[in-house]
């Protein structure tokens, strides 16, 4: 048994569907078919435009930096001394200075003691 495809038959429901719709489109008489066809082809000129070039070389401005002056102190050169030198003093000397500081001490001691009642 051959049974009819899925294709034939929608190929066949397309077909009966286009012969439905031809069919209801003839029923009118004031149905029109034209095709338009536009005149001879104008060929309008488009208005000039000028646009400068750009310039091709453009002459930098001379420019010149000039350098810091460089100056470099030159350095200072001293005489070494001689080396160390010793204070010269004596044993009298150091004797005379130890006695002035008991003297000292002994001064604000003394007074300390006489005057110690200002303090109250």
């Amino acid at each position: 048994m051959n049974h009819p495809s899925s294709r034939f038959l929608a190929a066949l429901a397309v077909g009966l569907g286009l012969f439905g719709l031809a069919s209801a489109a003839q029923a009118r008489s004031d149905v029109y078919f034209s095709v338009g066809v536009g005149g001879a082809p104008v060929y309008v000129e488009p208005a000039p435009v000028y646009v400068q070039p750009a310039p091709g070389y453009v002459e930098p401005s001379p420019t010149y930096v000039y350098p810091r002056p460089a100056y470099v102190q030159p350095p200072a050169y001293f005489q070494p001394s001689q080396g160390y030198i010793q204070p010269s003093y004596s044993v009298q000397d150091e004797r005379e200075w130890r006695r002035e500081q008991w003297r000292r001490w002994q001064w604000r001691h003394h007074h300390w003691r006489q005057h110690r009642d200002w303090q109250d």
